[in-house]
């Protein structure tokens, strides 16, 4: 049997932060395709106009 390398402390970090970072994306793209359909994209970030662009 081969023998594993053990991952270093910046590795292991990496991977979390890739794992969770996908769950996230995953959890709310359902939402956003929602909020899109519904023309509702501002509230995602989406064209949101400068406060002083209304005034």
């Amino acid at each position: 049997m081969e023998k594993r390398l053990e991952a270093g402390w910046l590795q292991r970090i990496v991977w979390s932060v890739l794992v969770w970072g996908s769950v996230g994306l995953l959890v709310r793209v359902p939402f956003l395709y929602a909020a899109i359909r519904r023309g509702r994209g501002s509230d995602w970030g989406r064209s949101r106009r400068s406060p002083s662009a209304s005034a």
